[in-house]
């Protein structure tokens, strides 16, 4: 239970349990061990990098950078600080608490670190500290030659990959598209085939049983991903149209970006227009859009799709100077160093 992501609905007498449980477990007191904090002194950090996400992952880095004399670098992967526990839990204690914590490690923060480019201009903005984007990246280099020999199958029906997990209800917009190609006369034309974690291997077993136009593929070794998004006719990316998943996630691109980018194959993007990766994709050219399978655009999308797979060349846009340089491997490692280098830096002449 994310407790960034606002509940749609009303909640069972259950599931409120749960969401106090939670809140209360995170703004719990902590505890460093003085043999922890002697360990961490002994193996002379220089910066404390952080995901952070909740209350308590900042009250351990700003206890830690408190008696180390460490500065903090946050690494931003959704927007959890405008969200978190912004349903009034505990009568408003839960986001206050939220608020001094984060204003305690922004203390100790020279610089931070995001997922992606708008949220580095608005992240910039907002918490008046320089940030750098440092999200998931590729080898493009690599990406390509396994393009040229894997090659996709160009037969029917077409593949229409989805890669990664079922969560944040991503289950049910397979569901709907499956039966929505069925309805626009498509769903001989394609196979939705899912390659997703163990964890959601049931979901997707379901999901294949009740449809005949979706395939479960298995899980894939890291090894294997490559392959399989380059020898797609097409990938499938979704975001979530719920509007408490939709405000945590506007800001993110997701790490299966960057993975789609490299396979250079046509998207079919689902999900809100003003989400980053959606317009990540649509942006390098590799990206259809339609908001909802059950919007009147899907047919037109699914055409563009189609005629896009038969394409010899890359889109301009995939391979862009700008696309290079934000999820390149060797560059995003470089602007990674650089920016832990100036924060230890910086601490070192306060």
């Amino acid at each position: 239970m994310n407790n960034s992501v606002e509940r749609d609905g009303s909640l069972t007498p259950r599931q409120q349990l749960r969401v106090f449980a939670t809140a209360v477990n995170d703004l719990g007191p902590v505890h460093l061990p003085r043999d922890l904090v002697d360990k961490a002194r002994d193996f002379a950090p220089q910066v404390i990098h952080s995901l952070l996400g909740g209350v308590r992952a900042m009250k351990i880095a700003s206890e830690m950078a408190e008696r180390l004399d460490l500065p903090v670098v946050p690494h931003f992967m959704d927007d959890w600080v405008e969200n978190l526990f912004n349903q009034g839990q505990l009568g408003g204690y839960a986001r206050r608490t939220v608020e001094r914590e984060f204003e305690r490690v922004l203390s100790h923060s020279p610089i931070l670190l995001t997922i992606g480019d708008r949220m580095r201009a608005e992240f910039e903005d907002r918490l008046h500290r320089p940030a750098v984007v440092v999200g998931n990246s590729v080898d493009f280099s690599e990406f390509d030659r396994v393009r040229r020999e894997s090659g996709h199958r160009g037969t029917t029906p077409r593949t229409l990959r989805y890669v990664g997990g079922l969560h944040l209800g991503r289950d049910q917009v397979v569901r709907s598209l499956a039966r929505r190609l069925v309805e626009i006369n498509a769903g001989e034309n394609w196979m939705v085939e899912l390659n997703v974690p163990p964890a959601d291997a049931a979901l997707a077993e379901s999901l294949s049983s009740e449809n005949v136009n979706v395939h479960y593929g298995g899980s894939l070794r890291p090894d294997e991903v490559q392959h399989a998004l380059a020898s797609a006719d097409a990938l499938l990316f979704i975001e979530s149209t719920a509007p408490g998943v939709a405000r945590f996630t506007r800001l993110s691109v997701s790490t299966k970006v960057p993975q789609y980018l490299g396979a250079a194959r046509p998207v079919l993007v689902l999900g809100p227009a003003d989400q980053s990766s959606v317009q990540v994709l649509v942006g390098a050219g590799l990206g259809y859009h339609v908001e909802s399978p059950e919007g009147k655009e899907l047919p037109r999308a699914i055409t563009a799709l189609g005629a896009a797979t038969q394409a010899e060349d890359l889109p301009a846009g995939a391979r862009s100077d700008s696309v290079i340089s934000t999820f390149g491997l060797a560059s995003t490692r470089e602007r990674l160093r650089e920016a832990l280098a100036t924060a230890a830096e910086t601490r070192r002449l306060v």
